[in-house]
């Protein structure tokens, strides 16, 4: 499963769509749980845009679409459906992007048959760096580091928060 993401990120999506990333992520937590993401995102008129966010591990996979709305260049805000591996199929996602120089915002929320799931991400860029806080319901709190891979489009990042650890390489498109 998790090649077939990134595969169809690299053959299909990328030449595609004007904006997204593929990532693999590592979750470590009484062993080590892979995950893939994939985003895509687009323009359609102005402000108004879509979104695609897709995940899949070895026992859960989910994936929504919908609309996003960017009323200034710091501030963008999403809503979507779709479905997920659960006992109950249907699940939303949101999002609340705010960004200011150096320093961003990301809120995430979704609910659905798996039950809700909240994330907050705050960032301050230094150069290719960005370090700040990491919050979600389920790994806890703790710091946040990413770092580009100059002249490539690879990003590593990483969080040790209070209820596990993760590391990531996402390649943005």
């Amino acid at each position: 499963k998790l090649s077939m993401m990134w595969l169809f990120t690299l053959l299909i999506a990328r030449p595609v769509f004007a904006g997204g990333y593929a990532e693999e992520r590592n979750v470590v937590k009484n062993g080590n749980v892979p995950l893939v993401a994939v985003s895509l995102a687009d323009s359609i008129r102005g402000s108004l845009g879509w979104y695609a966010w897709s995940q899949v591990g070895p026992t859960y996979a989910q994936a929504y679409v919908g609309p996003t709305v960017s009323p200034t260049t710091r501030l963008q805000v999403g809503g979507a459906l779709g479905l997920e591996q659960a006992a109950s199929n249907e699940r939303f996602g949101s999002f609340v992007w705010l960004g200011a120089g150096r320093w961003s915002l990301l809120g995430v929320y979704e609910d659905g048959g798996s039950g809700p799931f909240r994330k907050a991400v705050g960032r301050c860029r230094f150069g290719p760096t960005q370090i700040g806080l990491w919050y979600d319901n389920y790994l806890g709190a703790g710091p946040y580091l990413e770092t580009a891979i100059p002249n490539t489009p690879l990003t590593l990042w990483g969080t040790v928060c209070q209820n596990a650890t993760q590391v990531a390489v996402r390649m943005t498109f």
